[in-house]
């Protein structure tokens, strides 16, 4: 019966991302209620993999890239990085649209080589609802903003028994943060819309 509910729950949450325009789904809805699962998150992994030429672009001014503790990061070819970061937890709830939230472990850190400054993002929080991803700058809870849009115009849903995953995740930096990192570092380097990448989120159920 656990069996049951759980691939219920993973098919039903898969479907609600790939729903049809908002006008006709809240109709179907309003007619055939859905049946609301809660699906908490046990753990997985998000990597981004960074799009040619955004790596050179962020050495050529200064200012180098690392991961932080449990994240790590990957050299890949033409340059690019890809960054890994554990997930801590969450919940993927089946409502419409769809909503719910994935925790990680880790981060990035922004440092410029020219005068030692350094900018620490960490705590990631994905918002499906929003398609968002949080996070908080140097360890300060009160200063969480939204770093990236999250585009799933092109993304790949593939959901098992225990795991869902998401791939082909375009990722675009806000503009808030990237006048926030600007600021902080110095550099005329960051644009809001700023395609930094793709993601990939693997999440188990």
């Amino acid at each position: 019966m656990k069996r049951f509910l759980r691939v219920a729950a993973v098919t039903a949450t898969v479907g609600l991302f790939l729903a049809p325009a908002a006008g006709a789904a809240s109709a179907a809805a309003a007619t055939h209620p859905r049946p609301h699962f809660h699906v908490p998150v046990r753990g997985g992994t998000t990597s981004i993999t960074t799009k040619l030429g955004v790596v050179e672009a962020v050495l050529a001014a200064g200012v180098a890239p690392f991961t932080t503790a449990p994240a790590s990061e990957a050299l890949l070819s033409k340059g690019r990085l890809r960054f890994t970061f554990p997930v801590s937890g969450g919940s993927i709830q089946t409502t419409l649209p769809p909503n719910g939230h994935v925790n990680h472990r880790g981060g990035i850190k922004l440092f410029k080589l020219t005068g030692g400054t350094a900018v620490k993002i960490s705590n990631f929080n994905i918002n499906l609802a929003a398609r968002s991803l949080t996070g908080i700058l140097n360890n300060n809870p009160a200063a969480r903003i939204k770093i990236f849009s999250l585009g799933l115009a092109h993304a790949n849903f593939n959901p098992g028994v225990h795991s869902i995953t998401v791939s082909n995740i375009t990722v675009s930096l806000t503009s808030a943060a990237a006048n926030a990192l600007n600021q902080a570092l110095g550099v005329p380097l960051f644009h809001g819309g700023q395609v930094i990448g793709i993601a990939k989120t693997h999440v188990v159920i």
